[in-house]
């Protein structure tokens, strides 16, 4: 069977590799880098990728617009970018003009010789100079991503993002193994480039800090009037199949909203907004198409509580279901371009965990090293402790599903506050997350119909019994991102987590843990053993536990 590798060279570049039916490999630059959301090609994780894998048969990269092209023969550009959006370099008198030219140059579609350039520098770049390389659409891989690892036979397709081949969206329709596409919207009429302003306006990193838009936006509760302040910005029409028009003095009303509303107010009134406009543009593709069942991706849709809005507008609609692509940013084009059928993913797809290495390693630094158990770490866990948690393959894409994950109780607000601050190092206005069981879920969360919540992909309410006692992972509104586990666990790293978790449950009576990703903020998630040991030591946690049977502390303790 031929052997495919999906290439993605841009923000959060990555490597996929596809054989037949199955996916054999999926992961990030940044965690081999330990460069947050890493830019350019993806040597390491491409090197990794064929060590595992063996050498590709065929390659697919996405997007040839040219400005993505310009980054591939000048990877500096893409670089030095990369690093102003991060506050790693100052600001200097031309950033201005890099802006203009910047939207300028993203607008421009595909011309003649982009695609055949794109193939040349791949093939040099990887090393394999006769290899057959393919060059497919940025929203096309989106949409692939989306259709071809959905439970649909026949989907409404949508992606929304930034901006990629001079389009921030696409819908298409997805039937019975095979996709047409059906629409674009063009990227002057970008919704999520308007949300990506927002975050720069209030001093944040674009492309990054789009997260804590949301979570402040929960700070705030707009009154009625307060409440269609910017509905003029974006208009959604379903006359003649879907328009999307963003208003010319768009940036501009963003500022003025800022200057009279203040942060919170702000982010809220822009958070609303956006959800007005995406909820109008799925209703209007579902409309064009017929068909109910809406598979998502592109980088608007790590938005849970649009994608909440979403779930429960097609449950109220009584529609079908909705399937958010779990690696739903630019991360996720690598698995897109790889994918020609409908296939079957799971969450765990990087590297393992090595216990003896990690013992090796922890010995190497004078830390101490002794067995544990899951009843021993959920001891830990009750008394208030947070631990670092590392078992199995690496999770594929940005959350931490329980194989790179710290975590703690559910119900209390101080240990929240003191992940925040002083072991995460992160803003006190970001929430965590909860890993529940079903039961538990049925008996805290609001609107939950049974369902698996693999991916932490979508926000759910709790009930007031539920805010009690997941406390400390619900925002200002009560508000929670679940991973709901299985009954039935498909993986070993699934399984292992849920016999812990049912240990806490016997321990404090509540059938979940606060799960948050294994890392410091600004860093990527831990991959190796070594970088689980840093990240452990840097954070002030209580132990690292290895597998569910390996426990390293430090000397003091």
């Amino acid at each position: 069977m031929k052997k495919v590798f999906g290439i993605w060279d841009g923000h959060d570049s990555g490597v996929a590799v596809v054989e037949g039916e199955k996916i054999l490999y999926a992961s990030n630059e940044e965690r081999f880098s330990r460069q947050k959301l890493e830019v350019g090609f993806p040597y390491l994780s491409f090197e990794d990728a064929v060590a595992c894998c063996g050498e590709p048969d065929e390659i697919v990269i996405s997007t040839t617009d040219p400005s993505k092209v310009l980054t591939r023969i000048f990877p500096c550009l893409g670089k030095n970018y990369y690093l102003f959006r991060r506050h790693r370099i100052a600001p200097s008198r031309f950033d201005s003009a890099k802006s203009w030219f910047k939207s300028f140059a993203t607008q421009l579609p595909p011309m003649a010789g982009c695609a055949a350039l794109t193939r040349f520098i791949i093939r040099r770049r990887t090393g394999f100079e006769k290899i057959s390389v393919r060059t497919i659409d940025h929203h096309e891989a989106h949409l692939r991503s989306a259709f071809f690892t959905s439970p649909f036979s026949s989907a409404t397709v949508i992606s929304l993002d930034g901006i990629g081949d001079a389009c921030s969206g696409a819908v298409a329709v997805g039937t019975e193994g095979k996709m047409e596409l059906i629409t674009r919207i063009s990227g002057r009429d970008s919704i999520a480039l308007l949300y990506e302003e927002a975050t720069r306006l209030l001093n944040l990193r674009e492309l990054e800090d789009e997260g804590k838009v949301m979570a402040l936006a929960a700070h705030a509760d707009l009154g009625e009037d307060e409440r269609s302040v910017l509905d003029e910005v974006i208009e959604i029409s379903d006359l003649n199949g879907i328009s999307v028009k963003v208003n010319r003095n768009a940036y501009r009303r963003l500022k003025e909203c800022l200057w009279r509303r203040g942060p919170e107010r702000f982010a809220a009134m822009v958070q609303r907004m956006t959800e007005r406009a995406v909820i109008a543009l799925v209703k209007a593709a579902v409309k064009m198409t017929g068909i109910t069942n809406v598979a998502v991706a592109g980088g608007l849709f790590s938005n849970v509580r649009i994608n909440r809005l979403l779930r429960e507008k097609l449950f109220e609609d009584k529609l079908s279901d909705i399937w958010v692509f779990p690696n739903m940013g630019d991360g996720g084009l690598a698995l897109g371009a790889a994918l020609d059928e409908q296939i079957s993913i799971q969450p765990f797809l990087g590297a393992e965990i090595d216990c003896d290495r990690a013992v090796a390693i922890a010995r190497e630094r004078g830390l101490n090293v002794r067995n544990t158990s899951l009843e021993k770490a959920a001891e830990r866990i009750a008394k208030g402790e947070s631990i670092g948690w590392v078992n199995g393959r690496m999770e594929y894409g940005p959350r931490a599903l329980g194989a790179r994950s710290i975590l703690a109780r559910p119900d209390d607000r101080t240990i929240r506050d003191r992940l925040n601050l002083a072991q995460k190092k992160r803003v006190f206005f970001q929430p965590f997350c909860p890993t529940l069981t079903h039961l538990e879920a049925e008996r805290s969360l609001l609107n939950y119909d049974g369902r698996d919540e693999r991916w932490m992909t979508s926000l759910y309410g709790t009930n007031a019994g539920g805010s009690k006692r997941l406390e400390g992972v619900i925002g200002p509104d009560g508000s929670c991102r679940p991973q709901i586990l299985s009954k039935t666990p498909e993986t070993l790293e699934e399984k292992v987590f849920l016999e812990l978790v049912l240990e806490v449950e016997k321990k404090i009576g509540i059938g979940g843990v606060l799960n948050t990703s294994f890392n410091i903020h600004g860093d990527p998630i831990v991959r190796t053993e070594s970088d689980a040991i840093d990240a452990f030591l840097r954070s002030g946690l209580s132990s690292l536990v290895i597998g569910g049977k390996i426990e390293i502390i430090r000397n003091d303790d």
